[in-house]
């Protein structure tokens, strides 16, 4: 780490840098692993009776440059998983036996403070140590039909609502507690291919994705 930052003070002296005090940079990003979707479905690949899926995390991150060196910024993501469940299940309103489907969903939206130092960059390149902290609340819907009872389904009900995201069906278990808190530590590479339009890709845990990558905007 030391000779990174060293290398990078080499790099910035005496060259045109890709940022400057005062520049805003705009990242657009879609990254991985949605692990509410990603291990459920790990668990379930032999059975055709549940679908999951899921979208994100995806987000857009914001900062403005108080040195060459150092920014501020803001990121915000969202993440939303999604089980279908084919149960066989008495009908209370008909007096049958019949089919249908039962829907879980969970989603997260996270908004963080961050702050970043910009140890190594060039013209059309950079690098940036992020840190951050903030909010993050997940939620849950569920769809289900009003006619069917719910007595065959155990250790899932909020309300009176079975949602497979918080029973024990999933990988995660009822014992799930959501803390309103996101974080992250990481780093993002930028490359510009015109001044002010570039691709960025990140590393890093836990908002945003344990990787993301996408488009990135400097102003």
């Amino acid at each position: 780490m030391i000779l990174t930052v060293c290398f990078g003070l080499m790099l910035s002296t005496g060259n045109a840098q890709v940022f400057e005090k005062n520049n805003v940079n705009i990242d657009l990003y879609y990254g991985g692993i949605n692990w509410f979707t990603f291990l459920n479905r790990l668990d379930y690949s032999g059975n055709p009776n549940i679908q999951l899926s899921g979208l994100g995390p995806i987000g857009v991150r914001g900062e403005f440059m108080l040195t060459e060196m150092l920014g501020i910024g803001l990121d915000v993501s969202i993440n939303r998983s999604r089980a279908d469940i084919l149960f066989t299940e008495f009908n209370i309103a008909t007096n049958t036996v019949e089919t249908f489907t039962h829907t879980s969903r969970t989603q997260k939206i996270g908004a963080i403070a961050t702050f970043n130092f910009h140890p190594l960059k060039s013209e059309r390149f950079d690098l940036a140590v992020v840190g951050g902290i903030g909010y993050g609340l997940r939620t849950y819907s569920e769809d289900f039909p009003a006619a069917f009872s719910y007595v065959f389904i155990n250790n899932g009900f909020v309300d009176g609502k079975y949602n497979f995201f918080r029973s024990d069906d999933s990988f995660f278990g009822s014992g799930t507690v959501s803390v309103p808190l996101a974080f992250r530590i990481g780093m993002v590479m930028r490359v510009f291919i015109t001044e002010n339009i570039g691709l960025n890709f990140g590393v890093g845990a836990v908002h945003g994705g344990i990787f993301n990558g996408g488009v990135s905007f400097k102003f």
